[in-house]
């Protein structure tokens, strides 16, 4: 453990280069980035900081271990969470920062009596809102429904319906639509998905898929032929739950493996993409035909931000780690996977180690008995990485700044990409974006609502006051 007197002049020399570089508008309330607390250091007194971080791994550790229970020269320290949930003045900052406020003033502060302990709310509404196993089984029952369909319409031929998507995921609640996909070991590499969807007859037919639905009792059947993937929608009337179901689109299913795998690595994860989902359902900003985001572009940014914009960061990406070769023999990764051309390798061997906050360690583990371990050393808990994560996608430049799950740094833009607001290539298909349908306009209502979700949170209240819907999403 550090010396008392080292730590205390080490945080002295933070607070005086807060009071001196403060980028807090509100005199009352001085306030610097951990990150430039962390140049800082480095530059003049690095010594200092190899102890922190040698002993605490990271400088927030550290203030989190000595801030809550020091004073100085008439100074209050405080962490992030700490200074939002006592309702002090909202002030703008860039993730985890180091407040100061002098305690004259707190003294006239208006003390913020709802104090919502948002990482205990998140899971817990993780835990009651998600989909009950009454619903999985009814889902299960649709699917042996349209399976014995298949059998009957297409015979022998070794078609079956799977499903992906939130259902599969578990970021699902039960009013979620149901989306499946039909495959099965029938379907040739050369298949011409464009002829084949026009050919009467065929699985990959939408009009007619659509009628075999009719036949066996579904509701509100719609064939999407012009989607880049075709769907056919419709309504199973027994247990009223919509559906989407598509022919043969396997990297829809290797996508929701791999965002299954991602939560598997540590215990934050699904709340925090369980919090994002009902977030941006609530407030209606994943609807394409609108010009937003769909939910997969949203889980894709907010892995992107767990992995490289958090400091230091929560998940390694799975499919461009620095290993030479796994260890485990089993990994995805191990042997070349290709659907349909694209490579469609991840590695499915890793297990999170987390050396500062071991409590976040995931208790899935790789099926075999020699997973191999990546080191974190993130200890921030699930309502600080929502805050974070929040005020990041409050700021439309990070929206609109090319976004890539497997690089850190520039993505390449195909010709055909220049003209779209917001760019991230899908993980096993970089030739496709899969946030062009969003709008210069949605752009700017997407980080509008993530602003409004902060400034709420910010002022102590629940991350259920965050969900009520809103008038003028456009």
């Amino acid at each position: 453990m550090m010396d008392d007197q080292l730590a205390h002049w080490i945080i002295t020399r933070c607070v005086e280069f807060t009071k001196s570089s403060s980028t807090s508008y509100d005199p009352r309330v001085q306030v610097t980035t951990i990150q430039t607390l962390n140049g800082m250091l480095s530059s003049w007194y690095p010594d200092d900081l190899l102890e922190v971080l040698y002993q605490y791994g990271t400088l927030d550790n550290f203030f989190n271990d000595f801030i809550p229970s020091l004073e100085l020269n008439h100074t209050q320290l405080l962490c992030q969470y700490s200074y939002q949930t006592r309702g002090l003045p909202v002030v703008k900052h860039d993730g985890s920062a180091m407040f100061v406020i002098t305690k004259d003033i707190t003294e006239f502060l208006p003390v913020q009596h709802v104090c919502c302990d948002l990482d205990k709310e998140i899971r817990e509404v993780t835990t009651n809102m998600a989909m009950t196993n009454e619903s999985y089984v009814h889902r299960n029952e649709i699917r042996s429904k349209l399976n014995t369909m298949l059998n009957n319409s297409w015979f022998n031929r070794g078609l079956q319906v799977s499903t992906f998507g939130s259902t599969a995921t578990g970021l699902g609640t039960d009013n979620a639509d149901l989306d499946l996909c039909i495959s099965g070991p029938c379907f040739q590499p050369l298949d011409d998905p464009i002829k084949l969807k026009k050919t009467e007859g065929s699985i990959y037919n939408m009009t007619f898929l659509a009628r075999k639905l009719r036949k066996i009792g579904m509701r509100q059947v719609k064939p999407i032929t012009a989607a880049h993937v075709p769907i056919c929608k419709f309504r199973d009337p027994r247990f009223k739950i919509n559906c989407d179901i598509n022919t043969n689109n396997l990297h829809g299913i290797e996508n929701t493996n791999m965002i299954i795998q991602y939560m598997h690595l540590d215990t934050r994860i699904r709340p925090v993409l369980f919090a994002l989902k009902l977030f941006i359902e609530a407030k209606e900003i994943n609807n394409t035909r609108r010009g937003f985001l769909n939910s997969y572009a949203f889980i894709l940014i907010a892995l992107h931000y767990l992995m490289y914009v958090q400091e230091p960061p929560v998940i390694p990406c799975l499919q461009n780690l620095s290993l030479k070769s796994c260890i485990t023999g089993t990994c995805n990764n191990n042997e070349k996977r290709t659907i349909q051309g694209r490579d469609v390798r991840y590695h499915s061997c890793i297990r999170v180690v987390n050396t500062m906050a071991p409590q976040f360690d995931s208790k899935t583990v790789s099926q075999d008995n020699n997973p191999t371990l990546w080191y974190g050393k993130n200890t921030k808990n699930v309502g600080d990485l929502i805050l974070e994560l929040f005020a990041w996608m409050s700021n439309p430049f990070n929206l609109v700044k090319p976004m890539s799950l497997t690089i850190n740094g520039h993505v390449h833009l195909p010709w055909g990409w220049k003209g779209s607001q917001v760019v991230f290539p899908d993980p096993f298909d970089p030739d496709r974006n899969i946030a062009r349908s969003c709008t210069s306009a949605g752009v700017e209502t997407i980080s509008q609502e993530f602003k409004l979700a902060c400034d709420t949170l910010n002022k102590g209240l629940k991350f259920m006051d965050v969900l009520k819907p809103n008038n003028y999403a456009t």
